[in-house]
């Protein structure tokens, strides 16, 4: 028997069938995943072209096994950005890319005027507020909305819902009491009638409906399953299951994740710390995160323009610790970075090394921050991603935690995490984790 995860991230698509008694990955797809750069330079996405991709995907794995096995589907996705849907479930618009820089004066705005709300400035409401100012029309279109996974998901059974992990990344959900927030919804003039069912992550909403079933060459009684945000998914399929296990998931996008049983207030929370709810319906998370792939790519294209990442990690390998005095750090708002001690010989290894350094001295305050927050000791870190690849990544990360870590070997935990709670309605939650590795 087979549950697919589906994993909708920021650069690509994965479609994972994993074997639920074997827990084991037997068939797994991707593509790029699409998005539209404007001539005004803003960031979208067609959200048909989306579907249309996981269904292409899908199609390609449920060809090369017996389809009558699979019992269910989940998905994990990234999170803040907001399709609206019209009266017929269908697409109004493109949706505003997460990390694209609309929202960002009507954060500032908003959270100037509410002081008792420090709201993440990529939340899905201020994406919302800019709609309200440069497309109402589309807004009095609308008849729901809802994110892009769940969109994908309510697309296979026309049901429309939102998990509490996605909700959690709006900015108008109540996390305390797993609702709506009406307080917020009224402050920005949002009618909670667009706003979709909430569910916990891993519930059943439906079965497949029977043309999507044909069309996708999947059972009639595939349960469709509520998913979660990516970098919690791949925390959930990592063991990441208690208090005192931080999870970094590295990427475009660096993500510093622990658990914990308490719902802390709004003036608990620094600026640069989001909470909300777990994919396990039994904790919250608190978060922080880093754009450390952002800086490094960055970085690199001014200095190695198109060179491989052979040539890179190979000169980099070659400057001691400390980048022969080279220091790169990032101030505590991660708005600036500045070099010092560099002159005309230093050379582009050691501008490199001395970025991974300071990303690394960022991530460690960015961890304590975290355990000063929770009021618990470090028992472990588990670390996902790209990066973990390269010797020096983590002979860096070592060096700056003075401690070993475990490294997910999985190279999709999102999508096989997003399969672990498409596999929680048949009662099958107590899920095997990927394997990891120790690094010291």
């Amino acid at each position: 028997m087979y549950s697919i995860g589906i994993d909708i991230g920021t650069t690509h698509i994965k479609v994972a069938v994993v074997h639920i008694q074997n827990r084991s990955i037997v068939t797994l797809k991707k593509c790029v995943t699409p998005v539209i750069q404007t001539d005004t330079g803003y960031y979208e996405r067609n959200p048909i072209e989306i579907r249309d991709a996981v269904y292409n995907l899908l199609l390609k794995c449920t060809d090369e096994l017996d389809h009558h096995q699979i019992t269910s589907i989940s998905t994990a996705s990234f999170g803040e950005e907001v399709v609206l849907l019209d009266e017929k479930n269908y697409p109004i618009g493109n949706s505003i890319a997460w990390y694209d820089h609309r929202g960002i004066s009507e954060a500032k705005e908003f959270n100037r005027k509410n002081t008792q709300y420090h709201i993440d400035p990529s939340f899905s409401i201020f994406k919302l507020l800019w709609l309200q100012k440069n497309r109402p029309l589309d807004l009095e279109k609308t008849n729901k909305m809802i994110d892009m996974g769940g969109y994908v998901l309510g697309s296979l059974c026309d049901q429309y819902v939102m998990n509490w992990s996605h909700a959690s990344r709006t900015g108008l959900f109540d996390i305390k009491n797993k609702s709506w927030n009406m307080d917020l919804l009224n402050r920005v003039d949002i009618s909670v009638d667009v706003l979709p069912d909430l569910k916990p992550s891993g519930v059943c909403i439906g079965n497949v409906s029977t043309d999507i079933a044909k069309k996708l060459h999947v059972p009639k009684n595939m349960k469709v399953v509520t998913g979660g945000h990516d970098h919690l998914c791949a925390a959930y399929a990592s063991g990441v299951n208690g208090e005192g296990k931080l999870f970094i998931s590295a990427g475009t996008s660096e993500a510093h994740l622990m658990l914990t049983k308490k719902s802390y207030d709004m003036e608990e929370l620094s600026s640069q710390t989001v909470m909300g709810c777990f994919v396990d319906e039994e904790h919250y998370y608190v978060m922080t995160s880093l754009s450390s792939g952002h800086i490094f790519k960055q970085w690199k294209s001014f200095l190695y323009k198109d060179s491989d990442e052979k040539e890179l990690y190979q000169e980099i390998t070659k400057v001691p610790s400390g980048s022969n005095g080279v220091i790169f750090e990032i101030s505590e708002d991660a708005e600036y970075y500045t070099f010092d001690h560099f002159n005309h010989l230093t050379t582009r290894a050691e501008f490199m090394r001395a970025i991974m350094e300071g990303i690394s001295r960022k991530a460690v305050r960015m961890t304590n921050s975290l355990l000063e927050l929770t009021d618990t000791s470090l028992k472990r870190i588990i670390i996902s991603g790209h990066p973990t690849k390269h010797d020096i990544w983590k002979s860096i990360r070592a060096q700056e935690y003075k401690k070993g870590f475990e490294i997910v070997e999985e190279e999709e935990p999102a999508a096989y995490g997003a399969a672990l709670l498409a596999q929680k309605p048949m009662n099958n939650h107590s899920h095997q984790y990927v394997e990891v590795s120790v690094w010291e």
